[in-house]
């Protein structure tokens, strides 16, 4: 019910109740919500609310409340008029991944079903009825909607649905249930390829692990594929394109960063961050992508809603706010968002172009850049890393690393090294 909140809070139009359905599905609702469905009193069909006692004894309902039998009753009598055509809106999710307060992102019956059929598409050896999809993403963002309920649903998969993300109950739950497609994100690839003994749980089982949300070093991707033995592939979207855009091939080559080809039926081309101007290949600007999949605008009837719409979509293209690259094949490398460039004496940096030299370091097993300001208003990057086990080296040792391998305006201010990767 967050996105109805959210809704409701960016519409300025009123909301009333105006007949409130007692049914059993209430204990669904989640007493966090705050929807003050708090319950007192079971009774077959539903139950009572605290501000509704009066009528308790007698078991008499107000007219404007009804249990869910009724309802039903009433609807025999009236048969459906359904209207609806593929551009109606299915779906609203939230822009979790962009600045500023979640926008509602409608995504229409194309939309959705569009991306599923791209992804079936982009998985040609998967065997319908047969694959176990681990959903450990929330189904309700649009990664877990499409990537695993509907595609799952289209290939009439088994969905092993993970409540929490918790290490230990995750790999309990391979080990028992044996999936064969996981896709999820690079924090919890780290964490898994990290734990110790994790052979022992059987992950052999996947053999296609899919990984977006941010790029993920390749001393992690080999170290995994050495543990299941499947391929895992990067691959890219966001929310407002339903969201997969982008994906590797699973046959083929690989390298770090690069998440590959546009999937079908879908355009994607790189424009220069200032003018939009389109960019030849191996030049480094703003990611558009464009396709079925892509939304028509954000929901609302705020200024900001219609603003931000403005802001993104230019002729049916959509501007990702993603820094990123095209070579001469159309493969695309991912380098940073647009939001954490950072402008310095007339030279673009990218926290990213640091992560990916410490990442070369053999003692490092962990690397990010964080950006910091200090008090004269100055940003300063403070590359933090972590250590693997038995192996060592310094700050200062570090630095001289980078200061071989990077330009002297793109250096970070500052190394950290915290505890040793255990």
């Amino acid at each position: 019910y967050q996105g109805l909140r959210e809704d409701l809070a960016d519409d300025p139009r009123t909301a009333a109740v105006r007949r409130v359905v007692f049914a059993s599905r209430m204990d669904h609702m989640g007493w966090r919500e705050k929807l003050n469905f708090a319950l007192m009193h079971n009774m077959q069909d539903g139950h009572w609310l605290p501000w509704f006692q009066q009528d308790k004894q007698n078991r008499k309902l107000h007219r404007r409340y009804l249990k869910f039998k009724q309802v039903l009753a009433r609807g025999r009598n009236f048969p459906p008029e359904i209207t609806l055509s593929v551009d109606d809106v299915a779906a609203i999710v939230y822009s979790y991944g962009r600045s500023g307060p979640p926008l509602p992102i409608p995504l229409t019956h194309r939309n959705l079903a569009s991306n599923a059929l791209q992804l079936r598409h982009w998985l040609p050896e998967s065997r319908p009825g047969a694959e176990r999809f681990l959903a450990q993403q929330p189904l309700s963002l649009a990664y877990g909607l499409t990537g695993l309920l509907h595609l799952g649903v289209y290939l009439g998969a088994t969905l092993i649905l993970i409540p929490e993300t918790h290490i230990p109950q995750l790999l309990k739950t391979i080990k028992k249930l044996q999936p064969t497609y996981f896709p999820t994100t690079p924090p919890i690839i780290q964490q898994l390829a990290h734990t110790p003994g994790v052979r022992k749980f059987g992950l052999a089982s996947i053999r296609v692990c899919a990984v977006g949300g941010a790029p993920l070093p390749l001393e992690i991707r080999e170290m995994f594929e050495k543990i299941t033995r499947g391929r895992l592939v990067e691959a890219y979207g966001l929310a407002e394109a339903s969201p997969a855009v982008i994906a590797m091939p699973l046959a083929g080559r690989r390298q770090s960063g690069v998440v590959g080809l546009p999937l079908p039926d879908t355009e994607a081309k790189i424009v220069d961050v200032d003018s939009g101007a389109t960019l030849p290949p191996e030049k480094v600007g703003e990611l558009w992508v464009r396709g079925p999949q892509v939304f028509a605008g954000y929901d609302g009837t705020s200024e900001r809603s219609a603003v931000a719409t403005a802001k993104i979509l230019n002729d049916g293209w959509l501007a990702t706010g993603d820094i990123a690259s095209m070579d001469e094949n159309g493969f695309f490398t991912l380098i940073e968002r647009k939001e954490n460039m950072l402008l310095r004496n007339g030279q673009r940096i990218f926290p990213r172009q640091i992560e990916d030299i410490l990442y070369e370091h053999p003692a490092i097993a962990l690397a990010r850049v964080k950006r910091e300001q200090d008090a004269q208003g100055n940003v300063n990057l403070r590359a933090v890393v972590t250590l693997h086990r038995n192996l060592s080296t310094n700050e200062e040792e570090l630095m001289k690393y980078c200061t071989k391998r990077l330009p002297q305006g793109v250096l970070p201010d500052s190394i950290v090294i915290e505890n040793t990767d255990t």
